[in-house]
């Protein structure tokens, strides 16, 4: 691996992902106490001698024997049957709920439905505003006097 994230020491663990040139791309387990990496390694005699395996000294006690009964692997294999039997009816349901509504109830929702009642209420309050404006000059036009000029207008 480059010196810029860290030398690894011989015996490492390693996957390689492709090889170029003499360098093989690899990548790097979490392992005593590093984090994963990623990074190309050196190989000039080849991915096969990169990969030779190394035996590794014992962890002590990493791996453990299983306890469990045969009794208690069958009720967890029935808990997880159960769940799994829960988990399609439920899965099941979706399905028909989504084939069984329309558009506008997919819509509805989402909140695209609240969405359009919104721009529509606001359109209507411009409307009103506007023609609450023209009552008003309406009203201000027939009290000035000129209401006779402007009925003999209209009625021309």
């Amino acid at each position: 691996i480059a010196k810029k994230y860290r030398d690894l020491p011989v015996g490492s663990t390693v996957f390689p992902v492709k090889s170029q040139g003499g360098w093989v791309e690899v990548v790097v387990p979490e392992q005593e106490g590093q984090p994963p990496a990623m990074g190309w390694a050196q190989a000039p005699h080849g991915v096969d001698a990169l990969l030779d395996i190394v035996p590794r000294p014992s962890t002590g006690g990493a791996h453990r024997a299983s306890t469990a009964t045969p009794q208690d692997l069958q009720r967890k294999w029935e808990l997880a049957r159960s769940r799994n039997g829960d988990l399609k009816g439920k899965i099941a349901d979706f399905q028909d709920t989504m084939q069984k509504s329309s558009y506008r109830d997919r819509a509805e929702m989402s909140g695209v439905e609240d969405r359009r009642q919104a721009a529509a209420q606001a359109i209507a309050g411009k409307v009103k505003s506007g023609v609450s404006k023209l009552r008003h000059e309406v009203k201000k036009e027939l009290r000035s006097g000129s209401a006779k000029q402007i009925l003999s207008d209209l009625g021309k």
